[in-house]
């Protein structure tokens, strides 16, 4: 079973949704619903409110650099490289695992370097 799943029961185990909500939420929760091993974890706003209001899930949000432009490219690397949901709101991302906050930070909230890195990163080790 593939992560967002796996997510998407242990929600609706928790918060005691029937099958058929469970089906439904899942649609409302996860920005993109395909089905993949790792990745593609970007939350949908709904989302971002039943993780952090309804579980009360600890997450940590970084401000985009003011000149920062998301292009399709960043958004396509970060659902890519980022491990665990997050959720990209205008001015920033709030992210719930610590190691991906970190470095973050490490990039000053630059998600186009923090992607880029990560993409010449992986380039590297497949050669």
């Amino acid at each position: 079973m593939h992560e967002k799943l796996q997510l998407t029961e242990l929600l609706g185990n928790t918060l005691g949704w029937t099958d058929a909500e469970r089906a439904e939420k899942h649609c409302l929760i996860w920005q993109n619903t395909r089905k993949r091993n790792s990745g593609g974890l970007r939350l949908t706003d709904e989302g971002f409110r039943v993780f952090t209001e309804d579980m009360d899930i600890k997450h940590y949000y970084m401000e985009f650099p003011k000149d920062l432009t998301l292009t399709n490219q960043t958004t396509i690397w970060l659902d890519r490289f980022i491990e665990g949901p997050y959720h990209i709101a205008k001015n920033g991302i709030s992210v719930f695992k610590e190691k991906t906050a970190v470095q973050l930070i490490l990039f000053s909230g630059d998600v186009q370097k923090f992607g880029l890195a990560k993409a010449m990163n992986k380039s590297n080790e497949s050669k």
